[in-house]
């Protein structure tokens, strides 16, 4: 049973974007799919009904994150039955050091490596290029062995430097290659109509199959079948990353 970790240190990068595509990916692969959302904040994540996701309680009475909350979280992940399945955790902003400063000190990704592959996954956005390296680099050096899926969401703008280079002719590429399982391309939406699309879907916190399955009216011919070119889109993308 593999686990999928969405850590990033940067909020409104899409992280419960890319747990959201994970589930929907998985569940299109036959999986079935343990979602858990650790944000203490904003549990998008869990906020979709249609993923039956657990959230994970991490802060104490003085509202902050107390780390042996995760020590229930990871039991929790441990006892799940080892059949045809996947987790996908997508971990909040505000939890993000805690979450890796515990997962350094304690020993919970071998724990989690008993029952198969743990995967980190790093959203790169153009806006914030340095801040996207300084991320990857944090959890390269945490966790040295453990396979990064990099992300590239086109959302906030092309993913290249002030230099113009692309991702992999950065230098800071070379730096980290070896950390790198896989770059996960997400399709560069057309704003006005493919964009606004996926932007009403998550806002609406359905699913795909919810959005094209609805009847109510709320939902277009044209606005379904571009959400399934999308869907098809975001599956090629993840199929190229070996992740299933």
């Amino acid at each position: 049973m593999d686990t999928h970790i969405v850590v990033t240190g940067k909020g409104g990068v899409g992280k419960s974007f890319a747990a959201c595509q994970l589930h929907q990916y998985f569940r299109g692969k036959g999986l079935a799919v343990h979602g858990f959302d650790t944000d203490p904040v904003n549990a998008t994540y869990a906020q979709h009904d249609a993923f039956d996701v657990t959230t994970v309680p991490l802060l104490d009475s003085g509202n902050t994150v107390d780390p042996r909350n995760f020590d229930v979280f990871f039991e929790h992940i441990a006892g799940l039955p080892d059949d045809n399945s996947v987790v996908v955790v997508d971990n909040g902003t505000s939890s993000f050091l805690p979450f890796c400063s515990y997962m350094a000190s304690c020993p919970a990704l071998p724990l989690l490596e008993q029952r198969g592959t743990v995967y980190l996954h790093a959203i790169f956005v153009g806006s914030s290029i340095k801040d996207s390296w300084d991320n990857l680099g944090d959890l390269a050096r945490a966790f040295p062995k453990t396979p990064i899926v990099v992300w590239h969401n086109p959302y906030f703008g092309e993913i290249v430097n002030k230099d113009g280079q692309k991702f992999e002719e950065m230098p800071e590429f070379k730096t980290y290659e070896e950390h790198i399982h896989a770059l996960v391309k997400v399709p560069n939406l057309i704003p006005a109509t493919y964009g606004k699309d996926m932007e009403v879907l998550m806002a609406r916190r359905q699913s795909y199959e919810e959005a094209i399955q609805d009847n109510s009216g709320q939902w277009s011919l044209m606005a379904k079948q571009r959400l399934m070119i999308i869907r098809r889109d975001m599956a090629a993308a993840l199929d190229s990353a070996r992740i299933a």
